[in-house]
């Protein structure tokens, strides 16, 4: 008998032991269509599923590694969906360190992040389906390379299947872990390293109780992101502890994709970018009542225009609706948070409802100040410019 405290415990930061048993949880997930990874006969997965398939994908891997040793690493590139964080937990689970890439890169990009990288072993997937054995030539990765399909159809094998995976050696929670596709504000791809323990500090905002904001069992979550990004693995640690009713993810930005994920799915808390949240208005337009019952709405990576946040908030019927604005980086983590109330982003009147404010640090967990770029070690008057300085436990271990 597994008693509810132990279903309730942190995950363990290391990625190897994600959906492992040795963390129990009632958490399950749903993907909004068939991905590349995860078994197509199902679209709905308990924590049980996705760890015998990690275990699956993690044999292909050893077998198809050649000469790689225990913590080389391995680079793939595919379509944005939860699948990339399935794939990163094998990779990990059989002793080596994903490097996970967007096939929203150019070819230029993937080269030149392929060649910073140095894998022992490149997976290919996304748009690379559609290539020609010509064009994947053409690429000059210079390096072992597979695609993402062979893989799969490898993990299905029984002879593989049936042995037990080589779990990754134990490791500092200081050493590299796992390396993520990124570029921000400066619209320059580049590559940020996590450790365990950067992982864990970027996980412990989501992981500490915040009455209203935490989820909740009888929730249904619906997250829209990056799955390349590491708000996505944050994103995964946080559905495993506090195991809602229902975790779903949808991997494209398209409107009509998202109108049809959350046909019947009464969602309670929904995260997005700003822009694909602009996209989405056309839903609201159309069918309103598919918003009606969210409690939380959470936007991630940049700041929100409040006529959109607006109309999300006219949509639901939860006058307690709350919207969390939130601040990140990839290399930092969680930065700040706004919390908005629906009363005070539809009375335009109130302070703060332009949404024109960065938030605040996350209590106790994050630690700001503004200083002169000329002399970091001053500090900035109220109202004047300066840059950013950020203290915390989940600061990347830096750049590939």
């Amino acid at each position: 008998m597994i008693s509810a405290l132990k279903l309730r415990q942190d995950p363990s930061p290391h990625l190897s032991k994600l959906f492992s048993s040795e963390y129990p949880s009632a958490a399950t997930f749903l993907v909004d269509t068939p991905t590349d990874v995860l078994p197509k006969k199902n679209r709905r997965y308990g924590v049980d599923d996705l760890d015998a398939r990690v275990n699956e994908i993690a044999n292909a891997i050893q077998r198809t590694a050649g000469k790689a040793s225990l913590g080389d690493r391995i680079c793939f590139i595919k379509e944005n969906h939860f699948d990339v964080v399935v794939l990163a937990v094998a990779i990990s689970r059989a002793g080596f360190v994903p490097i996970v890439v967007s096939d929203s890169a150019s070819d230029d990009d993937f080269q030149a992040l392929v060649a910073k990288s140095n894998p022992k072993l490149v997976l290919l997937g996304g748009r690379f389906d559609s290539y020609t054995d010509h064009q994947i030539q053409a690429l000059s990765i210079e390096r072992p390379f597979l695609s993402v399909q062979e893989l799969t159809s490898l993990s299905d094998n029984e002879e593989i299947t049936l042995r037990d995976p080589r779990m990754s050696v134990p490791q500092d929670s200081h050493t590299l872990m796992l390396v993520t596709h990124s570029s921000g504000t400066t619209g320059l791809p580049k590559l940020v390293c996590h450790s365990a323990s950067s992982m864990r500090g970027a996980t412990e905002v989501e992981l500490s109780h915040f009455p209203f904001l935490q989820i909740g069992r009888k929730d249904t979550v619906v997250a829209n992101i990056s799955f390349f990004h590491s708000r996505a693995f944050c994103w995964t640690f946080a559905q495993l502890k506090w195991q809602p009713k229902l975790s779903c993810a949808v991997g494209s930005y398209d409107y009509t994709v998202m109108q049809e994920a959350l046909r019947g799915l009464h969602p309670t808390i929904f995260e997005s970018l700003p822009n694909v949240m602009a996209r989405n208005l056309w839903i609201l337009k159309k069918q309103p009542d598919l918003f009606s019952r969210i409690r939380v709405f959470l936007n991630t990576y940049d700041m929100m225009h409040p006529s959109i946040a607006r109309d999300f908030m006219r949509a639901t019927r939860n006058r307690a609706a709350i919207w969390l604005h939130s601040w990140g980086q990839s290399e930092i983590g969680p930065i700040a948070a706004g919390f908005y109330s629906r009363k005070r982003l539809l009375n335009r009147k109130r302070p703060l409802s332009d949404m024109n404010t960065m938030g605040w640090p996350w209590f106790g967990k994050i630690q700001i100040k503004i200083v002169d770029p000329n002399n970091p070690d001053r500090s900035v008057q109220k109202g004047q410019q300066g840059v950013a300085v950020v203290r915390s436990k989940s600061i990347t271990t830096g750049y590939l």
